[in-house]
C-alpha cells in the first residue's frame, strides 16, 4: 500500500522512472520498523535488520534463546546456545530443530557438552549426555568411594564404591572371598572370611581355620578340646611338646595309632614313656606307675626257645644275646639250611633320652644278629644245647663278640667258642669274618652252664658243665691264632666232676684261672684254680687239672661272675631265694646282702670301674627289682622295674657312659631299659 504510494508520488510529481533494481536498492535502506538498522545495513554485514518488520529484531539485541527468534539477527540456530552444533535436548522446532540437524543437548551453555563428546569421569560433567552419574563409572548404581560432589553424590546416592571401574565390586554386593577382590568395599582383607584380622593360611596367612573367628594365631588355645586354636600346628592333646598325646586321649585326629601317646603328665615335658628316669625322685618320669620304677621297652623282634640272656658292650652299643635258633630269629627261614642253631647278638639303645623325639631315634631295634655255633653240613640235626656265654673282646686290634655254646648232635653234646669280627666295616652278619671252634662231645643230653673266659695271653677258655647222667665238664681253648683260623686246643672232658653252675675267670695275680661251681653231688659251692697253659698237654682227671682252694657249706642255687670284674667278686643265688654279693671271692671276701631280694628265680650283678654295684633279679611273681650300691658299703637304694611281659630271665650291663641297661626275655621277646643310676 505504502510503495505504491510513493510510486504515484513520484508520476505526479514528474519523477524519473526507478527501475527495480534501483527500487530495491532504495528499499534496503529504509528502516520500516524505527529500530535503527535497515535491511542492508547500509553496507555493515553487522548491521543488516533480519527482520525490518519487528523493532525488537536487529543486530545488537538480546537474543531470547529457545523462542525460535532470531532477535540478535546472528544467524544462529536459537536451540544451539553454546553453539556446539547440537540443538538442546527435547527441540520440535521444525526449522531450528529439523530431523538433520544434530539434537540432544543435555547442556546447552557448556560446547563441551553433547551426545558426541568425550566423557571425563569424575569431573562433574555428563559431557557425553548418556545421564549416567559422572561418579559411577562402571554403572552399578554406587558412586565412588569418598565422592563429595552434591549434583552427583548427595541425598540418597548411594556410594562408597571402592572400585569404580568393576560392576561387581560394590557395597551392596556379596562378598566372594579367595577371589582378589573387595566385592563389598567393607575394607576387610578378601583372605579373612571369618572376620578375625587373619588371613587363611591357604592365601599367605596363618589362620589355620578361616571358617571360625574362634580359631586364628592371636587366640588362646583350650587343651584338649580338638582344635587348635592359635593355629601353631601343635597336637592338642600334648600341651608339654614332648611328642606324645596324654594318657587315654581317643581323639582320632590328634591320637592316631601312630601317634605315640601314654603321656602321664601333659604339664612336664620331661615326664613321657621312655624318659630318663630318676629313681630317687617323687617324680613317674617315663609313665611306668611309679616314682621309684624304671620301663623296659620291647623290641619288634621275636624268636622260639631263647634262654642264657646276657649283655655286653662295645663301641658305644650295648649288645644283647641269647641261646635261639638262628631262622626263629632273623625270620627267614631259608637260612636254615646254612647256618646252626645260634646265639645272637644285636641290640643297640644309646642314652640318655633329653626328649621324645630323641628316644625315638634310639628306639629299640636290631643292629647286628650274629649266626652262633657249628656251621651245618647236610645233616641238619644240630640243635642248640642250653649254655652260653658272651663277651666283647679286642684280638690283634680288632675287635671280636665272642660266646661260647652247647650244640646237640643226636645224642652227643659239643662245645664250641664262637667270634665275629665287629670292626670290619659293610657286609651282613653271613659275610663278616666268622670264626668256630669245635671242642669235645659226650653222648649225654645237654649242658647246665657255660662260661667263657680271656686269659693275659689273649687265650679263650670255654667250659661247660651238667650234671646230667652223672655229670660231666667240656673244656677248650682257642688260642689267638686259633681265632683266626678257627681251630681249637685241649678239648678236654672230665667225667669224674658234677656240676650244676660253672663260673671261670683270670683275675689272680699269678696269672692262674679261677673256676667256682656248684658240686652236683654235695651242692656245695667250690673254689679251684689251674694253670691255663696246662691243658693243652694235659691228660687225667678233674682233680689233676684244678685246685680245689675252697669249699664252702652254705646253700647256693647259682653263682654269677660279672663281665669286666678286676677283683674276685660274685653274685650267688642262695638256696633260700636270696642274693649275697661276695667281695673279694666266695673264699674270702665280704658278703653283702641284696636287700629286699627273696623268691630270686634269676639274678645278674653288673660293676661300675669306680665299684659302683648294681644287682638285678627277677622273683617268683615275674618282678623285676635292681639294687644301687657300691663295693665297701653295699646297696643302698632299690628301684623297681616294669616289664612288658612277664620275664624268665634278665641281665644288667653298666656302661663306661654311665648308664645302667636291663634286659629281659620270657623266652620268644627282648626288652630293654635304660636308667641313670642315683
Amino acid at each position: 500500500m505504502r510503495l505504491f504510494g510513493l510510486s504515484l508520488l513520484a508520476l505526479a510529481a514528474g519523477c524519473n522512472w526507478v527501475s527495480p533494481e534501483d527500487l530495491d536498492a532504495r528499499l534496503g535502506q529504509l528502516d520500516d520498523d524505527g529500530d535503527g538498522f535497515t535491511r542492508d545495513g547500509n553496507g555493515d554485514p553487522l548491521r543488516v535488520d533480519c527482520d525490518d518488520g519487528d523493532a525488537a529484531i536487529y543486530p545488537g539485541a538480546t537474543e531470547v534463546w529457545y523462542d525460535g527468534v532470531d532477535q540478535n539477527c546472528d544467524r544462529l540456530n536459537d536451540f544451539d546456545q553454546d553453539g556446539d552444533g547440537v540443538v538442546i535436548a527435547g527441540c520440535a522446532d521444525p526449522r531450528d530443530c529439523a530431523p538433520e540437524i544434530p539434537g540432544g543437548d543435555c547442556d546447552d551453555l557448556n560446547a563441551a557438552v553433547f551426545p558426541a563428546a568425550a566423557d571425563e569421569w569424575y569431573d562433574g560433567l555428563d559431557a557425553n549426555c548418556d545421564r549416567a552419574n559422572d561418579f559411577d563409572q562402571d554403572g552399578d548404581g554406587f558412586v565412588l568411594d569418598g565422592c563429595e560432589d552434591p549434583v552427583y553424590c548427595g541425598g540418597a546416592v548411594p556410594g562408597g564404591d571402592c572400585d569404580d571401574i568393576t560392576a561387581e565390586v560394590n557395597p551392596g554386593e556379596k562378598e566372594v572371598y579367595y577371589d582378589g577382590l573387595d566385592a563389598d568395599c567393607d575394607g576387610a582383607s578378601d583372605y579373612d572370611a571369618d572376620g578375625d584380622d587373619h588371613d587363611s593360611d591357604e592365601h599367605g596367612g596363618r589362620d589355620c581355620d578361616d571358617t571360625t573367628d574362634q580359631v586364628n594365631p592371636g587366640a588362646d588355645d583350650d587343651w584338649y578340646d580338638g582344635l587348635d586354636q592359635d593355629c601353631d600346628g601343635a597336637n592338642d592333646f600334648d600341651q608339654d611338646g614332648d611328642g606324645l598325646v596324654i594318657k587315654g586321649c581317643i581323639n582320632s585326629t590328634y591320637c592316631g595309632a601312630d601317634v605315640p601317646g601314654g603321656d602321664c603328665d601333659d604339664s612336664d615335658a620331661a615326664v613321657f614313656p621312655l624318659a630318663q628316669e630318676d629313681v630317687q625322685d617323687s617324680i613317674d618320669s617315663d609313665c611306668d606307675g611309679g616314682a621309684d620304677s624304671f620301663a623296659l621297652v620291647l623290641s619288634s623282634n621275636t624268636f622260639v626257645g631263647g634262654e642264657d640272656l646276657a649283655a655286653g658292650e662295645w663301641q658305644d652299643q650295648v649288645y644283647f644275646s641269647m641261646a635261639v635258633g638262628y631262622a626263629s630269629w632273623m625270620g627267614e627261614t631259608e637260612l636254615e639250611q646254612t647256618w646252626d642253631a645260634t646265639v645272637a647278638s644285636a641290640y643297640s639303645v644309646l642314652p640318655p633320652w633329653l626328649n621324645f623325639t630323641e628316644a625315638a631315634e634310639y628306639a629299640l631295634d636290631v643292629v647286628e644278629t650274629l649266626p652262633w655255633g657249628a656251621e651245618r653240613t647236610a645233616d641238619p640235626s644240630y640243635s642248640v644245647s642250653s649254655g652260653q656265654s658272651f663277651a666283647v673282646e679286642t684280638v690283634d686290634g680288632r675287635d671280636w663278640i665272642c660266646g661260647g655254646s652247647g650244640l646237640l648232635y643226636g645224642s652227643s653234646r659239643g662245645l664250641s667258642t664262637t667270634c665275629f669280627q665287629l670292626s670290619k666295616s659293610g657286609g651282613t652278619s653271613s659275610t663278616r669274618r666268622r670264626s668256630v671252634s669245635f671242642g669235645v662231645s659226650d653222648a649225654v643230653s645237654d649242658l647246665d652252664d657255660i662260661t667263657t673266659a680271656r686269659d693275659a695271653e689273649g687265650d679263650f677258655h670255654t667250659l661247660g658243665c651238667t650234671t646230667t647222667d652223672g655229670g660231666s665238664l667240656q673244656y677248650l681253648v682257642v688260642t689267638e691264632l686259633g681265632l683266626e683260623a678257627g681251630t681249637s686246643q685241649a678239648n678236654q672232658l672230665f667225667t669224674d666232676v658234677s656240676m650244676s653252675s660253672c663260673a671261670a675267670h683270670f683275675l689272680d695275680p699269678s696269672g692262674d684261672g679261677t673256676l667256682i661251681y656248684l658240686d652236683g653231688d654235695t651242692n656245695e659251692y667250690v673254689v679251684a684254680t689251674w694253670d691255663p697253659s696246662a691243658p693243652e698237654t694235659f691228660s687225667g682227671a678233674f682233680s689233676d687239672l684244678f685246685t680245689e682252694t675252697f669249699r664252702g657249706t652254705t646253700s647256693i642255687a647259682d653263682i654269677i661272675v660279672p663281665p669286666g670284674a678286676t677283683k674276685p667278686i660274685e653274685l650267688v643265688v642262695t638256696v633260700s631265694g636270696g642274693l649275697i654279693v661276695y667281695e673279694g671271692g666266695l673264699a674270702s671276701g665280704t658278703a653283702r646282702s641284696v636287700p629286699s631280694a627273696t623268691a630270686v628265680r634269676d639274678a645278674d650283678l653288673a660293676l661300675g670301674p669306680s665299684g659302683e654295684l648294681f644287682a638285678v633279679w627277677l622273683d617268683s611273681l615275674g618282678k623285676v627289682r635292681v639294687a644301687f650300691g657300691s663295693t665297701g658299703v653295699g646297696f643302698t637304694t632299690l628301684a623297681k622295674v616294669t616289664t612288658p611281659f612277664t620275664p624268665t630271665e634278665v641281665t644288667a650291663w653298666y656302661t663306661a657312659t654311665g648308664y645302667l641297661f636291663v634286659g629281659a626275655t620270657n623266652g620268644t621277646a627282648l626288652a630293654v631299659g635304660v636308667v641313670e643310676p642315683p
